[in-house]
């Protein structure tokens, strides 16, 4: 799934109404980024380009095999050199090709281990990009959602997090991953970003000391990935 098809204009538009509700109740920066997929996973798509060229290979000699009689025995000649170098770099580009493109693919051969990694990684770096350790008051969270790896990520700075504490928010992250995995891509978000306004209402004063400095409230889509 591409990030920048996700959401159409109203679902990105009501999901950016939330973020600005929720910051003004709460006065917290609130970033809400989805992304196509976190990692690069070059490994898998390696891996399935490799598959391919064998695959070419094989085919290319049972094709171009040509049988021949030497003193009254049969064998055979194999594929001219140029054949089997063809099919073997054509076959791994293919295969990397489709790795790329197909995601359900290139996701067989990707450990969870080695996507949570990246969905960390990736988070973290949107987080400190937008300056959300930074913010005036010191209450700034992301909501980042990736999408090939099917998983969400909620960051916040240490006094958010306080307020939030990490139970609450590995809690709202797994149901955020349940009602995506049912479609509910815009309802989901909304609700999240109500939640998370909800939750820190109160904690910070003085909302309108961050109105000068406040991050833009777009919906923040990353395509391929950061």
């Amino acid at each position: 799934m591409n990030a920048l098809r996700f959401l159409n204009a109203a679902d990105r538009q009501a999901v950016e109404q939330a973020i600005a509700e929720s910051e003004k109740q709460s006065a917290v920066q609130i970033v809400c980024a989805v992304a196509t997929e976190s990692g690069r996973y070059d490994r898998a798509e390696a891996f399935i380009g490799f598959l391919c060229a064998l695959v070419g290979l094989v085919l290319v000699n049972i094709f171009y095999t040509e049988l021949v009689q030497v003193d009254q025995q049969w064998g055979s000649t194999p594929a001219p050199l140029i054949w089997q170098f063809m099919a073997v770099a054509g076959g791994f580009v293919a295969g990397q090709l489709a790795a790329s493109y197909l995601h359900p693919l290139r996701r067989l051969l990707v450990s969870h281990a080695e996507m949570e990694a990246e969905v960390a990684r990736a988070g973290a770096l949107v987080f400190h990009q937008q300056r959300l350790a930074n913010t005036p008051l010191r209450g700034g969270v992301l909501i980042y959602v990736s999408l090939f790896e099917r998983r969400v990520l909620i960051l916040a700075d240490q006094a958010a997090m306080a307020v939030l504490d990490q139970a609450g928010v590995e809690a709202l992250r797994d149901l955020a991953v349940e009602r995506l995995r049912r479609r509910q891509y815009r309802a989901t978000l909304v609700d999240v970003v109500q939640e998370v306004g909800q939750r820190l209402c109160g904690a910070f004063e003085n909302a309108g000391a961050i109105e000068a400095a406040a991050l833009p409230n777009e919906l923040l889509l990353v395509h391929p990935r950061p």
